[in-house]
């Protein structure tokens, strides 16, 4: 059941080191949400005097739109650089502010981008026979969708070591994480797997908070939160079991 460690070893290491945790992402977060409410003030999002102000031009929509996304994508490799350094490297944050490394932080960002590209011509085809049944047959299109989704999924894990060993500066081909991932199938399987009825009990909890919308709120960021770092976790220990031979305890 290796499957099944790596997927439990991930989440127990999350809580186990949460002091870390917290000393790690908790900057690289709090950036973020600073920036989502910068873009907010400058719209008037939170004017209470009944003022209204007019819609930022189409120029300015899309600065502002991609100042968001390219800062929001830094924020989050810096800290899961960081966490990929902690775990593999024991480098345990100094303070709390993690070791802005912009090198690293690039490096992880280009093997992002191919990783993505290659999935992506990867499941293009079935998108496109999805989207081409989705009139003529419903089931079919819906299945198939399943099937990209499931597919990128565990491709993504193949190919994904590619991404820790770029925050250790240890560079790795795309064939390369695939090749050491290759006698281990059935165990990657498990994880998606693990990782798909994961989710699925997190959504189905929401419905039990129908009428506590304030509550649901708080409980939807907290769990995507933990869902993120629970995917950073794999990678990190896929990493440590596949490539540096650890044992699991």
């Amino acid at each position: 059941m290796l499957g099944w460690k790596i997927f439990a070893h991930a989440a127990k290491m999350i809580f186990r080191n949460f002091p870390a945790t917290f000393k790690i992402f908790f900057i690289p977060f709090l950036a973020i949400f600073g920036i989502f409410i910068s873009i907010a003030l400058l719209n008037g999002a939170f004017a209470g005097d009944g003022s209204t102000q007019s819609a930022p031009s189409a120029g300015s929509s899309i600065a502002q739109v991609t100042v968001m996304v390219v800062a929001t994508v830094i924020f989050l490799i810096w800290g899961v650089v960081s966490w990929h350094r902690y775990v593999l490297l024991e480098e345990y944050p100094p303070s709390i502010v993690p070791d802005f490394n912009l090198g690293r932080i690039g490096n992880y960002l280009w093997k992002s981008v191919v990783l993505s590209l290659v999935l992506a011509l990867i499941l293009i085809p079935l998108v496109m026979i999805s989207a081409g049944l989705i009139g003529a047959m419903p089931l079919g299109a819906l299945f198939t969708f399943a099937l990209s989704a499931f597919l990128g999924g565990y491709l993504m894990l193949r190919f994904a070591l590619v991404l820790p060993a770029a925050a250790l500066e240890k560079p790795m081909r795309l064939g390369e994480s695939w090749s050491a991932t290759g006698g281990f199938a059935s165990a990657i399987f498990l994880v998606l797997m693990c990782l798909v009825a994961l989710q699925v009990l997190l959504d189905a909890s929401l419905f039990l908070l129908v009428d506590m919308p304030g509550v649901a709120a708080i409980w939807e960021i907290a769990t995507s939160l933990f869902v993120a770092l629970l995917h950073v976790s794999i990678l990190t220990t896929m990493y440590g079991v596949f490539i540096e031979k650890r044992e699991l305890t």
